[in-house]
């Protein structure tokens, strides 16, 4: 027996129903763990940096992904003729003392720096490149591989310091030391070897970072860096 037409149409229609039906709920439930991944992918890999300031303020995690607030504006105080956060100022102390009675003199080679300073940095490098001839939009791009741009650097936290030797002390034996017995006073090496992927930063064995006694340890002893950590911690 022949299905009339009418009774053809609403079969079409009943079916047309049915998959819009299972279409739907498809889409809501694949949406809703993408967006539930997105969401969870979002917070872990662009939570600003006000936000991680506040769970701790020596953890706050600066890089391309972490600008600084505009306003940011650490606490700061002097120390061997250099501007550095508050909370650094007794830890970088003890770490000078011991290095000494270990026969390695310590120089700060850079700490702190403003937003301006960092600025005029980049605008350095890239009048370098520019006088190689570089046309201004790749001079910019090379600079900024080498310069971080203003609110991306560890530097403007006043946790952040370039270190090496004296003129008695040379950078090897220094960043040598420093590599063993950093983390004892709250520094962690900030960019190691291998992990440029991870940090955006090529390996720099003068760069340092306090981060606090505990963190330091946890970090040098499980040899990953500030950006895995955090994203631990976070969880």
């Amino acid at each position: 027996m022949k299905a009339s037409p009418n009774h053809r149409k609403a079969l079409l229609l009943l079916y047309a129903v049915i998959l819009t039906l299972v279409v739907g709920v498809c889409l809501f439930f694949s949406t809703t763990a993408i967006g539930s991944f997105l969401g969870e992918h979002f917070l872990l890999t662009r939570e600003t940096a006000t936000i991680t300031a506040q769970k701790d303020p020596l953890l706050i995690l600066v890089n391309r992904k972490h600008p600084l607030p505009e306003d940011y504006a650490p606490p700061l105080t002097e120390v061997y003729g250099v501007q550095v956060h508050e909370a650094v100022r007794s830890p970088l102390t003890e770490l000078f003392a011991a290095a000494k009675r270990d026969g390695v003199a310590l120089t700060v080679h850079s700490a702190y720096r403003s937003r301006a300073e960092q600025q005029a940095e980049l605008d350095e490098k890239i009048g370098v490149y520019r006088e190689k001839g570089m046309f201004p939009f790749f001079a910019r791009k090379k600079a900024e591989q080498e310069v971080q741009r203003p609110g991306e650097s560890e530097h403007q936290t006043g946790l952040a310091l370039d270190l090496g030797g004296d003129a008695d002390t040379d950078t090897e034996k220094a960043q040598q030391w420093l590599f063993d017995h950093a983390a004892e006073y709250g520094f962690i090496l900030r960019y190691p070897a291998g992990k440029d992927k991870i940090t955006g930063i090529t390996y720099e064995p003068w760069h340092y970072r306090f981060v606090g006694i505990g963190a330091a340890r946890a970090i040098t002893n499980a040899g990953i860096t500030l950006e895995e950590f955090t994203e631990e911690t976070d969880r």
